[in-house]
């Protein structure tokens, strides 16, 4: 089972961030399976080179002026999770998603967690392959 999920982010106030959130997004993640599966954490940590996973930076804020990007309340962010391993698929469909906080931070700004879906019906870049 291969999985692509998307998680829909409501910034709570007006702001700017550095546009590239890749690498927070990608400790977000990491953190949410450490919590899920200890293990299963240590070992996508320890993995030289090519991880059974991506973490895309967020999506939706516009267009990046000086390296920043302009949040506001009205418009939602999103980033997509996608793992590539059946195991990590599980944790990610069963314990991942639904265990999700309400709010979350990212550069220092606070957004509501708003859903986060692996139903392609709901997003257009969210699916669940079974293989």
């Amino acid at each position: 089972m291969l999985v692509s999920a998307v998680l829909t982010l409501q910034p709570t106030q007006p702001s700017t961030i550095p546009a590239d959130q890749g690498r927070a997004t990608h400790g977000l993640f990491l953190n949410w399976v450490r919590q899920a599966d200890p293990g299963l954490a240590q070992e996508l940590h320890d993995i030289e080179g090519v991880k059974p996973f991506t973490v895309s930076g967020l999506h939706g804020a516009g267009r990046a002026v000086k390296g920043e990007v302009s949040l506001d309340p009205q418009r939602p962010l999103w980033w997509r999770v996608t793992t590539l391993s059946p195991r990590l698929s599980q944790v990610v469909l069963e314990q991942v998603l639904p265990a999700l906080p309400d709010q979350l931070t990212l550069a220092d700004q606070p957004f509501q967690v708003v859903g986060a879906t692996a139903d392609e019906a709901e997003h257009p870049w969210a699916v669940v392959v079974t293989c």
